[in-house]
């Protein structure tokens, strides 16, 4: 359904990432736009 592919991605965009230096993928486009 929508709202469990939704909840997939949010979950996959706010998980830390070792090769951002453990940011989110969030937090690193915010970052860029800084």
């Amino acid at each position: 359904s929508d709202e469990a592919l939704n909840k997939a991605l949010n979950d996959i965009n706010h998980r830390p990432r070792k090769c951002l230096g453990y940011r989110t993928s969030c937090e690193a486009l915010e970052d860029e736009f800084e």
